[in-house]
């Protein structure tokens, strides 16, 4: 007997995600630069891109997983709160919300502040690292 194959990507994706936590992030993953970053957050702060991206609040370290991402997505890649807002799946309001709290927190959080530098320092919107990244979230 042969053996099973595997179902395409976009199948698997549709078992294992909630249709709008699905629309999120193939929706995301048409910006492959954006797309990159928020996978780079979700692996140093150690949440999966599943719960980064699906509704609902989650636990503390995803809503400040999910701050930080739209923080950085507005600063560093220079996206409009409304794009942010679109990619993810919240609203606008919620997108400055999340900067301005990243913000706050920043000045207060050593380890937050040197989360970003480290993600900052590696390109982003430039060339270098990010690059190899780019072409792997494609």
């Amino acid at each position: 007997m042969g053996e099973a194959l595997e179902p395409p990507k976009r199948q698997r994706l549709s078992r294992l995600l909630a249709p709008n936590s699905r629309t999120r992030l193939l929706r995301l993953k048409t910006d492959p630069e954006a797309y990159a970053l928020v996978r780079r957050v979700a692996k140093s702060r150690h949440v999966g891109m599943r719960a980064l991206v699906s509704g609902g609040r989650g636990s503390g370290e995803l809503v400040l997983a999910r701050q930080l991402a739209m923080y950085l997505l507005h600063v560093l890649l220079r996206r409009p709160h409304d794009d942010i807002g679109r990619l993810l799946g919240r609203p606008r309001s919620t997108v400055h919300y999340a900067c301005q709290a990243i913000e706050w927190l920043r000045d207060d959080d050593e380890l937050l502040r040197d989360d970003i530098a480290r993600i900052e320092a590696q390109g982003w919107g430039k060339s270098g690292e990010t690059a190899m990244e780019l072409r792997h979230a494609a």
